[in-house]
């Protein structure tokens, strides 16, 4: 256990110091971004792309033709190249959705605890990014915390890599 300074520049050379500590490790941060502008260029192409789409498009590899030399036979020789990603992505629960709203405690038949409210939820995913912990700016980029809107139904974790990347 590591206490960081209570002064904040002496928090940043301290957190400076740690993270090449944690060399060669990795640590996974959330990178909502990259999927929101993965959506928008996918609906440039196709208005009726969906978050799914580009969820699904990001969390494989997408292989795609480059043109090559011309060949022996005069047909223009075809090499097809994996698409090329921002680093090491993969797709990763963040939560859950409310798909209904809140119900009293006791009045769902068979709910896990009947002294507790109950809202029917489904799964939340995003992107994750794998990355190396000297490219962190802050703590805070590394830490997941919990957060809930109730009243939006959204129970998730998150990850202030993004924010913080921005102004590192």
């Amino acid at each position: 256990m590591i206490r960081l300074a209570e002064d904040p520049a002496e928090a940043r050379k301290q957190f400076r110091r740690l993270r090449r500590r944690w060399l060669p490790g990795f640590a996974l941060v959330c990178r909502d971004d990259l999927l929101t502008q993965h959506l928008a260029s996918l609906q440039a192409t196709d208005p009726k792309a969906g978050a799914l789409d580009a969820l699904l498009d990001l969390s494989r590899i997408n292989w795609r033709p480059e043109p090559g030399a011309p060949s022996d036979t005069e047909r223009k020789a075809v090499e097809w190249k994996p698409e090329p990603r921002e680093g090491w992505i993969v797709p990763i629960p963040v939560g859950y959705g409310a798909l209904s709203g809140i119900h009293p405690a006791g009045s769902v038949k068979n709910a896990r605890d009947s002294r507790t409210d109950f809202r029917f939820v489904e799964s939340l995913y995003s992107i994750g990014q794998w990355i190396s912990p000297h490219r962190l700016g802050s703590i805070r980029a590394l830490q997941w915390y919990g957060h809930s809107d109730i009243d939006g139904g959204l129970y998730r974790c998150r990850n202030d890599f993004a924010a913080t990347a921005q102004h590192s």
